[in-house]
């Protein structure tokens, strides 16, 4: 973990991995923030530095690795198929290699699959 320009360290906080609904889904943080899901640790590299995160989501549970260790998670989902999205709070940012396997259906129907946007 990299320190603040003071040399303090940052306290573990929701800008490193936080995990959250859009739209209508609902469900249970591990680690909870209100409706979100904060990481346990902060795990990214200093600026400049490439970050690897791997999200997985299987039947209503996401789980999500930063840099090589799994720091947070969602449970059951109310979706189990739909959208990812990705932010930067206030910080320019850039992403690149971003691959998306779908798994096998699992439990996912009609009714817990986001509509499609037109």
């Amino acid at each position: 973990m990299h320190k603040a320009k003071d040399g303090t360290l940052p306290p573990v906080a929701y800008v490193h991995g936080e995990l959250f609904g859009a739209g209508n889904l609902t469900g249970i943080p591990d680690n909870p923030r209100g409706k979100r899901s904060k990481s346990i640790e902060n795990r990214c590299k200093p600026r400049g530095e490439w970050n690897r995160y791997v999200v997985v989501a299987v039947d209503g549970t996401v789980k999500l690795s930063v840099n090589g260790k799994f720091v947070n998670g969602f449970q059951k989902a109310s979706m189990r198929k739909g959208y990812l999205c990705l932010e930067s709070e206030g910080g320019e940012i850039h992403f690149r290699k971003i691959r998306i396997m779908e798994l096998p259906g699992g439990m996912a129907n009609e009714s817990n699959t986001v509509k499609a946007v037109d």
